[in-house]
């Protein structure tokens, strides 16, 4: 048993090879060991003879390749049958049963195993190893960025904001509460509070009657119609205890302010006084008055109750001989301007008039047909906003006119008041306090704050609202 005659000489050397040992005829006649990279060694029939150092055979095939592959250098052996060099993110490279090929700019291996999964950090981006192996990049209350190796500003979590721009503090301000930085950075809230990300009113008086609202850059000033006063307090807040720089007047309602004098509509007619004066208040015309408006070119006001004008007086204090742009316009109970015009309610619409010039009872009627007469009227200079008294949705009109088809501004605005500046028009409405882009409708309204009204007037500076709430006697001050 294992012998064999191979050479087909048997009868002359007999079984002369033995299978078992015999490395070209391993188990067999022709089988041999293949001695590639060792020396052939066979053993009960079986090739057995050790690879040489860095050599093995990974296919099973050792009879018939031998120690055919170089765990040194073998990209898919690398120091070991199946070894693979994974070649992610480089170019592999096996030296001494290692891979060693370089990672691609910005790459590397993290995790020691890179034959297994191989250059598999972006250290551009990877905020756990940024621009090096083992570098977190850390950010309070936020998500950890990592730019182009290093550090950078990371993305907050809801509610918190990056408001002095540093990464090493991350996230510090929490919008949310914060009434110097209120649902945005630098969104101060001028001593209100700020809740859910919103600036909450400031009372600034309270105990009276408000109608009329004015403000210049010191104070706000209101009417006090059962009171008979105007008062002011400061715009930084007067510890609730307004100043009554007016007295002993007849229902002074709407107020208006250019410069340093205030002029208000009351029964009398138009009462003025300067924003210092001490109870020395003078009536500059009348019959009695209900809208009123200035500017530099003067002082409007309507006699809607009396005679249906809209007068301008250029010579204040003295205007008991006004000049009469309009005249029969009934209902006239609002009264706005801009640059060229001024404008006004009527019974059933809006009716404008150039400054200067007198209409007579020619007017242009820019708004007709509304089943009462509108209120809160405002204007840009390229758009009249006011409220439908029926309705109480906010409408406008071009100046030029819409041939009596106004737009709704914004549905469902359950508006009581309403004012505007160079961006934004403002208004009380269903209990809450909102803003939206001038223009001839609102894409999206946004909330100010809730749990508001009014049915006084409303004003804005700057930085602020203010409005005369009726409903709790209050005086409010809102950042914008």
């Amino acid at each position: 048993a294992g012998y064999d005659n191979c050479d087909n000489t048997r009868q002359k050397n007999g079984c002369n090879v033995n299978k078992n040992t015999d490395p070209a005829n391993c188990g067999g006649c022709g089988v041999a060991c293949n001695g590639t990279n060792d020396t052939p060694q066979c053993s009960n029939g079986v090739c057995i003879s050790p690879c040489n150092v860095g050599y093995d055979n990974c296919d099973n095939t050792r009879q018939k390749n031998g120690c055919n592959v170089n765990k040194n250098t073998d990209l898919a052996n690398c120091g070991g049958c199946g070894v693979a060099c994974n070649g992610a993110n480089d170019t592999p490279q096996c030296s001494n049963g290692a891979c060693t090929s370089p990672c691609n700019v910005g790459y590397d291996n993290c995790d020691n195993t890179r034959q297994k999964n191989g250059c598999n950090v972006n250290k551009n981006t990877d905020a756990n190893n940024c621009g090096a192996c083992g570098h977190a990049c850390a950010f309070l209350n936020g998500t950890p960025l990592c730019v182009n190796g290093a550090c950078g500003t990371g993305i907050c979590s809801t509610g918190w904001a990056n408001c002095d721009g540093s990464p090493a503090n991350g996230c510090e301000i929490f919008t949310t509460t914060d009434p110097k930085n209120c649902g945005a950075c630098g969104h101060d809230c001028l001593g209100g509070v700020c809740q859910n990300g919103q600036c909450q009113p400031i009372v600034l008086a309270s105990g009276t009657y408000p109608w009329g609202v004015a403000v210049d850059n010191t104070n706000v000033y209101f009417t006090d119609a059962t009171l008979g006063t105007v008062s002011k307090c400061a715009i930084g807040g007067c510890n609730k205890a307004p100043t009554v720089i007016a007295a002993g007047l007849n229902w002074p309602g709407n107020l208006a302010l250019y410069g340093s004098s205030l002029y208000w509509a009351s029964s009398p007619g138009v009462g003025s006084c300067g924003v210092g004066c001490n109870n020395n208040a003078t009536v500059i015309s009348n019959p009695p008055a209900f809208g009123i408006a200035a500017d530099k070119a003067g002082v409007y006001w309507n006699t809607a109750q009396v005679s249906g004008n809209i007068s301008q007086c250029t010579t204040a204090p003295n205007c008991y001989s006004p000049l009469i742009l309009a005249s029969s316009q009934a209902d006239s109970d609002y009264l706005a301007v801009d640059l060229l015009n001024v404008y006004w309610s009527t019974a059933s619409g809006v009716a404008k008039c150039q400054k200067g010039v007198q209409c007579g009872p020619n007017a242009h009627v820019l708004v007709s047909g509304l089943a009462d007469p509108p209120v809160g009227l405002v204007s840009d200079g390229v758009y009249i906003y006011y409220i439908d008294s029926t309705t109480r949705e906010i409408m406008t009109c071009s100046t030029a006119g819409c041939n009596n088809a106004p737009a709704v501004f914004v549905f469902g605005a359950n508006a009581a008041a309403l004012t505007l500046d160079a961006n934004n028009v403002y208004w009380i409405g269903a209990t809450n306090a909102y803003s939206c882009p001038l223009g001839a409708t609102c894409a999206q309204q946004k909330m100010l704050a809730a749990a508001q009204f009014t049915y006084g007037q409303m004003t804005n500076d700057a930085n602020a609202l203010y409005w005369a709430d009726n409903t709790d006697r209050t005086v409010k001050k809102l950042a914008k």
